[in-house]
């Protein structure tokens, strides 16, 4: 561990030299900023063996407690799509992607997702999975769906203006070796024209593409606001 060397000494009752003292402050100032960790938590490293600003309290909190990282929050007004890029990365293998408080302006079947790169949304017909979709106004319904090669996964239907909450995971989308898998929960908690319930949905996108974002199309005009999370795990 790095000590801390003054250049000059003093004893009680002689005079201190004031360019000695100032010696002293200086090699003060420049331990501090070598060896001793900033306000940022960065430390200066001593040898080039780490990167000076390398080493962050934020980077050793995310190596060692799991948890959710925020990445982004964007917040859709009056838009009918919204295309989130460079949130995807290799920093990650699995996100949390929230869209709370989503206020269509009309009746919708919707809304819709599919991944993007670049800010271009996917077309690809790659995605295969299942639905399981319950509903509730006066009699309890239920329907399992399947979907094969798809383009958008669609989170929900027949919305009227009463809001939802939108919640997903998606694991591996910027790995160029495995496939993307996504998994949602969408929740109805206003009754609307149609019904109330709860969207249940498991897909995989069997292509190797390497993702950087997200499209999220909302039908009509609408609101909402969606937040992207890293997974520390």
């Amino acid at each position: 561990m790095a000590s801390l060397n003054y250049p000059y000494s003093f004893t009680n009752g002689t005079t201190a030299d004031a360019t000695q003292v100032n010696s002293n402050f200086a090699a003060a100032k420049t331990f501090v900023e070598a060896n001793v960790v900033q306000t940022d938590g960065s430390v200066q490293a001593g040898t080039t063996a780490i990167a000076d600003g390398a080493i962050t309290v934020a980077k050793l909190a995310a190596s060692v407690r799991p948890g959710l990282v925020h990445l982004n929050t964007t917040t859709m007004s009056n838009e009918t799509q919204k295309i989130i890029s460079n949130v995807f990365t290799g920093t990650y293998r699995k996100y949390k992607v929230v869209v709370s408080n989503y206020i269509p302006t009309a009746t919708v079947s919707g809304p819709l997702f599919t991944l993007a790169t670049g800010g271009v949304a996917n077309t690809a017909s790659s995605f295969t999975g299942t639905q399981l979709n319950t509903y509730a106004l006066n009699t309890a319904d239920w329907g399992p769906y399947r979907d094969q090669n798809v383009s958008y996964l669609q989170l929900g239907d027949s919305f009227n203006p009463g809001g939802c909450f939108i919640e997903m995971e998606i694991d591996c989308p910027a790995l160029s070796n495995a496939y993307t898998f996504v998994k949602y929960e969408t929740v109805f908690p206003t009754e609307n024209a149609v019904y109330i319930g709860v969207w249940n949905g498991y897909y995989i996108f069997k292509n190797t593409t390497v993702f950087d974002g997200f499209k999220f199309y909302g039908g009509a005009n609408a609101n909402a606001t969606i937040s992207v999370y890293g997974y520390v795990i």
